[in-house]
């Protein structure tokens, strides 16, 4: 298990966070804490996705990081798929 740094893009509003996470985890876990530290726990979780602007994919709920190839200094970006 490594840790890696990641660039992470608020929806499509500009801001960006920066997080150091285990590349073993698997992504619902990183999107809760994701999801939790910047949205303060006021949205639902389930309606979250992690796309990898670096590298151009989408991530899946059971996959890790390190199994997409993920590295230290990625772009990702949390979208909310129900924002009104």
């Amino acid at each position: 298990m490594a840790r890696i740094t990641l660039a992470v893009g608020k929806g499509f509003s500009g801001e960006i966070y920066r997080y150091e996470v285990d590349d073993e985890v698997m992504i619902k876990e990183i999107v809760k804490k994701f999801v939790d530290e910047i949205y303060h726990g006021e949205r639902n979780v389930d309606d979250f996705v992690l796309f990898n602007l670096t590298r151009g994919f989408e991530y899946s709920n059971d996959e890790t990081l390190a199994s997409k190839g993920t590295a230290s200094g990625d772009v990702v970006l949390l979208i909310d798929l129900k924002k009104d």
